[in-house]
This record gives structure tokens, C-alpha cells and sequence, in this order.
């Protein structure tokens, strides 16, 4: 549980390549956020949770776009 209360952002998390990504930062208690640009990615797969984290976000964003990340990390 190295990951404990940490956030994840898993870019480009709608294609099948980061999916074992994002299960292992799931088995790890970690905050998911899930981004991509495919308008498949507005819904996380029910599979992948993990057990303290809660249900994992789903973002599209375009990783070149700043304005992508300014929308997609929350200021404090």
C-alpha cells in the first residue's frame, strides 16, 4: 500500500496497454483519475477499483492542450 491516499492520473487509459496501469495503482488504494482523448473514455470500465480508493474517475483530455490540465487538475 505504498500508494495510499496518492492520486494517479493514467494518460491515454482508454487504450488496452495502460489498463494493467491502472489495476495495479487500483490494488494500491490509489485515487484514479483516468484520462484520454477518446470519447470512449467518459466511463471507467466497472473492473477496474480498487479496494479503499473509491471508483476511479474517467477525464477526456488532450494531454498537449494546457488548457486540458488546467481543467483537469483543481486548484488549491
Amino acid at each position: 500500500m505504498r500508494l495510499k491516499n496518492k492520486v494517479a492520473i493514467v494518460t491515454g487509459g482508454a487504450r488496452a496497454m495502460r489498463e494493467a496501469e491502472t489495476r495495479l495503482f487500483a490494488t494500491e488504494s490509489t485515487k484514479l483519475i483516468v484520462a484520454d482523448v477518446l470519447a470512449a473514455m467518459r466511463k471507467v470500465p466497472p473492473q477496474i477499483h480498487g479496494p479503499a480508493a473509491g471508483r476511479p474517475t474517467a477525464a477526456k483530455i488532450d494531454v498537449t492542450s494546457e488548457a486540458g490540465w488546467i481543467g483537469l487538475i483543481p486548484r488549491r
